[in-house]
């Protein structure tokens, strides 16, 4: 029987997801702590940049929207490994029970 891609990719998925998960994880978290360590820059620079002309306050608050993408883009993928974590533990779980 021939496997498609698909099936190959989910093979791979399912074999090499556990020995990546804790890379994944850690760094995951290292960089969203990186990013929430640059929260007091930001808000500095808006503070700093609010008693100045016109410009200078629509650049800071261009700056403070990016980071605030960042920072709830990190807390997306921090819950979805989180949620790839918990399917790939229930399996085990599942076909350890069996």
């Amino acid at each position: 029987m021939l496997l498609g891609t698909t099936d190959t990719i989910l093979i791979l998925f399912n074999f090499l997801f556990p020995m990546l998960t804790p890379f994944y994880t850690s760094f995951h978290l290292v960089l969203h702590r990186d990013i929430e360590a640059h929260r007091k820059i930001v808000s500095s620079i808006y503070k700093l940049c609010e008693k100045a002309d016109a410009s200078t306050l629509l650049a800071a608050r261009a700056l403070e929207r990016k980071y605030h993408e960042y920072y709830l883009r990190s807390l997306e993928w921090q819950y979805h490994i989180e949620s790839l974590v918990d399917l790939q533990l229930n399996k085990v779980c599942i076909l350890l029970a069996d």
